[in-house]
């Protein structure tokens, strides 16, 4: 009779421990959940056309970094490999991104750069430490011919 007594209590006490505070199911994601400083890992597009087509960021040389503060607002840079110069060129970068759903938000920057950054909805998957991004049509110039094709942009970034 203790032992199981000694169950129900244990079981008791961890309930509240599972979902959210309200205990009415699973947390959810806020801007404050995705606020902080991150760095890609990938960044990538790839052309809807020919999949064996692609441009990865990171890859290529490249690096992007940002710092998302809980209002939603970011600022960082992006760095890529400028092939006209021969050289990487960095830019700075800021928007807001807004909270859609559990799984979207919509980006919106304060200037374009197309083709790396571009306003738009966006589906991401907040894991521990790990924010992946997905776009489903966006546009990128692969091979520089100021010709922009159809691409699905997907990015990795961990938290710093």
């Amino acid at each position: 009779m203790k032992r199981l007594l000694l169950t129900l209590l244990t079981i008791a006490l961890a309930l509240p421990a599972c979902g959210d505070d309200d205990g009415s199911g699973p947390d959810l994601i806020t801007m404050e959940d995705v606020a902080g400083a991150w760095a890609a890992t990938m960044f990538r597009a790839v052309s809807l056309d020919d999949p064996s087509v692609q441009f990865e960021l990171i890859a290529a040389g490249g690096a992007m970094s940002v710092v998302v503060q809980p209002n939603g607002s970011f600022s960082g840079s992006v760095t890529f490999p400028n092939p006209a110069v021969g050289q990487l060129v960095t830019i700075p970068i800021a928007g807001t991104f807004t909270m859609i759903s559990q799984t979207e938000m919509n980006a919106d920057f304060a200037v374009e750069i197309p083709p790396l950054l571009e306003d738009g909805l966006v589906e991401f998957e907040l894991v521990g430490n790990t924010l992946s991004l997905h776009q489903d049509v966006t546009n990128f110039d692969f091979d520089n011919d100021g010709q922009f094709e159809d691409a699905v942009f997907d990015a990795t970034m961990v938290r710093q």
